[in-house]
């Protein structure tokens, strides 16, 4: 995943325009071995324990799925010619603040959730 935030100066609408519609197909062009690509965007709510809305720190989550750590690291390799990594390079700096881009690798862990027989809902 990747987590980024808009340039500054950058509505919102912008952004996620801009991003839909061509930097997304930089990735795709790109990294021809992904599996999945999303972009989530993150948008401020109420806390229920705390209350108050406070934004957070991060515009959007891309999320990359690959079907092995070693395809992920070979993806690597068509980002890493000079007109390929020029071009993301550019689009980025167009798009995003790239001094607070993080990238991360994600580990999933599922709670099992105990259920009511009667109504399978949450307990």
């Amino acid at each position: 995943m990747i987590l980024l935030e808009r340039r500054p100066g950058l509505s919102m609408e912008e952004f996620v325009g801009y991003y839909d519609t061509h930097h997304a197909s930089l990735g795709v062009r790109f990294a021809p071995n992904m599996l999945h690509y999303s972009r989530n965007g993150l948008r401020p709510v109420a806390d229920v324990l705390e209350g108050g809305l406070r934004e957070p720190e991060y515009d959007v989550i891309t999320e990359v799925h690959f079907e092995s750590r070693e395809a992920f690291e070979e993806n690597g390799g068509p980002m890493q010619n000079p007109a390929a990594l020029a071009a993301l390079i550019a689009d980025e700096e167009r798009l995003f603040d790239r001094d607070k881009k993080s990238r991360v690798i994600v580990q999933d862990h599922e709670s099992d959730l105990p259920r009511d027989r009667a109504t399978g809902g949450i307990l």
